[in-house]
């Protein structure tokens, strides 16, 4: 198993476990979360927004927080996906009364589960 495998299978505690223990980094944690998505999403299109660049200046954030003195949150440098159901954002959202079916034309990938195939 190579190591990007390794940490995709752990769950989120051993990961904050490992990552307190300095045995990860949260950059290595965020690339290895961030390349597997590149791989799969386009198959699966389970992120409709990935925001690299933020999720890696958050991981450098983490790592100098990690090596100060002041007391860490329990779970920094472990990665999150946000769910756009809530307030929109930076991001938006795809929910609720400003959500439009026309957001993406009807069949693509992007607006269909399964690869495409539109929903029965």
């Amino acid at each position: 198993m190579s190591r990007e495998q390794e940490i995709l299978a752990m769950s989120a505690v051993e990961l904050a476990r490992r990552i307190r223990n300095k045995e990860l980094s949260p950059l290595e944690v965020a690339r290895a979360f961030l390349d597997h998505i590149r791989r799969r999403n386009p198959e699966i299109n389970a992120f409709c927004t990935v925001a690299e660049e933020r999720a890696l200046e958050d991981a450098k954030r983490a790592e100098k927080r990690l090596m100060s003195e002041e007391e860490l949150p329990p779970l920094l440098g472990v990665p999150i996906a946000i769910k756009d159901l809530s307030r929109p954002g930076a991001f938006g959202r795809r929910s609720g009364r400003s959500f439009s079916p026309t957001t993406f034309p009807a069949g693509t990938p992007s607006s269909s589960p399964g690869r495409g195939r539109p929903v029965p």
